[in-house]
């Protein structure tokens, strides 16, 4: 494996691409104005109970209260107990520390947790919950044992620690130095914790940058070509206290030419927010995100010549739940996903097929849950849902068309390049009146602002209704065309 980050900033949005060999393997977009709040940790209070519901409501100083099932706040064995009633557990008024797990969406709160913990690439610190556990996904049990009691030298009575599977292949050194940070995090949230008041923030989430990395972050990682310099030095800052490792693969990327283009990776972003993948055999994915569930429907290519239905069908399912495994990543799709594969009655095929999606999932750090094949012969899966998912964050909800603020933000990103050809020009976006209402007032004034900060004459934004498509232009002086 040979994995390389390329880092694309323009005006309020930066893309990230993870690539093996030239595929693109994971992707980042982060937003200005699209806050996270998963891993925030928050000193909150209980402003109701719904026993219906067995859940409480908690204000941690959000919009909307963040919702706190039974289950998630208490530790139990559950092959052998029933969670109390969430009337046992508070009452109205009462203070609660507790994590973000699930962003808001959809018009709901947050979901919580009181099982929290603070994550690095390859520990999990548990204040409340002592004991050293090691990651079930560890193949050699020598290293695992070897893991836990190194951990165990170290133990805190008020804390625990899991050791990640990756913490297999890290060193000491990085090892020791990770227990260290989260332990610090823990002293400084009592700290906090003395003189808080609820609501109040006693953890910040984490930024999407940080998650990125932690979640990839590995020995194979070869190259991280960043094309904005401001960025640059701010990845150099988290690097050196996080990452120091990847200081010495961390680069400044200079060239004229756009960074994703001379990678050959446009092609591959235009594929992910597409509902048609192709498969090599010549088969394809459809791939639809509804509000309850994600539809996969797998189409087959040209049969194979002399060879029985039922094993071409399984070199297409096989093909398919390989691909379709990375686009979940690439997608962060979530919640419960649907395969319709091609017709498999054979049992030992069946059992192949699971298989190969089991190894293919293998590197995702999100529970997925294989249910299997159906009696109706579909695949289901179930995928822990924390953040939207790709689609939703770029395309307008039930409408398979990119958002007004994804079309202005791409639009800015074509006058940022294109200055850097024709400087001390004037420029001007004709865009549709939705497009142009968030480029003068809404959701991408502050990044045209601030590219107009680079700039001798601000960038004119011309309203037509014709442009589905914003259109970059260089403007005359004379003609003002």
């Amino acid at each position: 494996m040979v994995a390389e980050v390329f880092v694309r900033a323009g005006p309020g949005e930066r893309r990230v691409s993870l690539t093996d060999n030239g595929k693109l393997i994971g992707v980042l977009i982060d937003r200005a104005n699209d806050n996270s709040f998963i891993d925030g940790i928050y000193l909150g209070r209980i402003s109701g109970i719904n026993r219906d519901l067995n859940a409480a409501f908690v204000d941690i100083g959000l919009d909307k209260m963040g919702f706190l099932a039974a289950v998630d706040a208490q530790i139990f064995d559950r092959s052998r107990e029933r969670p109390k009633p969430i009337g046992q557990l508070f009452t109205e008024g009462s203070n609660v520390l507790v994590q973000v797990i699930r962003d808001p969406n959809d018009g709901k709160g947050a979901k919580l947790t009181t099982r929290w913990g603070i994550s690095t690439a390859n520990l999990v610190i548990t204040p409340g919950r002592p004991g050293i556990s090691a990651s079930r996904h560890i193949d050699d049990q020598r290293v695992s044992d070897g893991l836990v009691k190194m951990f165990e030298s170290m133990s805190q009575p008020d804390v625990g620690f899991i050791i990640r599977t990756r913490a297999a292949d890290a060193s000491r050194e990085i090892l020791i130095r990770e227990a260290a940070m989260l332990s610090e995090d823990w002293r400084h949230i009592k700290s906090l914790m003395k003189s808080a008041s609820a609501p109040s923030v006693l953890l910040e989430p984490s930024v999407p940058i940080l998650r990125f990395f932690q979640e990839i972050y590995n020995s194979n990682l070869k190259r991280v070509l960043v094309e904005d310099h401001q960025f640059f030095w701010e990845m150099q800052k988290i690097f050196k206290y996080r990452f120091p490792e990847l200081l010495s693969v961390l680069e400044i990327y200079n060239d004229i030419e756009e960074i994703f283009s001379i990678h050959e990776l446009n092609d591959q972003w235009e594929e992910i927010f597409s509902k048609i993948v192709k498969l090599p055999s010549g088969g394809s994915l459809i791939i639809e995100e509804t509000a309850a569930l994600t539809a996969v429907d797998v189409n087959s290519g040209k049969r194979i010549q002399k060879m029985h239905p039922e094993d071409s069908n399984l070199a297409t399912n096989l093909e398919a739940v390989r691909e379709l495994a990375r686009q979940i990543l690439l997608r962060n799709l979530s919640g419960q996903i649907v395969i319709d594969l091609l017709p498999q009655k054979n049992f030992q095929k069946r059992e192949l097929i699971t298989n190969a999606f089991q190894e293919a999932i293998s590197r995702d750090q999100r529970n997925i849950n294989l249910l299997g094949f159906t009696r109706l012969g579909m695949f289901e899966l179930t995928r822990r849902r924390r953040r939207k998912s790709l689609g939703q964050l770029v395309f307008e909800q039930s409408e398979n068309l990119k958002s007004p603020v994804t079309l202005a933000l791409e639009a800015l990103y074509q006058v940022q390049k294109e200055m850097q050809v024709n400087p001390g020009q004037l420029f001007a976006i004709d865009a549709s009146p939705t497009v142009a209402e968030v480029l003068c007032s809404g959701g991408a004034l502050k990044a045209k602002r601030g590219l107009e900060k680079g700039m001798i004459n601000p960038i004119e934004v011309r309203v037509h209704s014709k442009h589905v498509l914003p259109e970059v232009r260089i403007r005359s002086r004379i003609s003002g065309n």
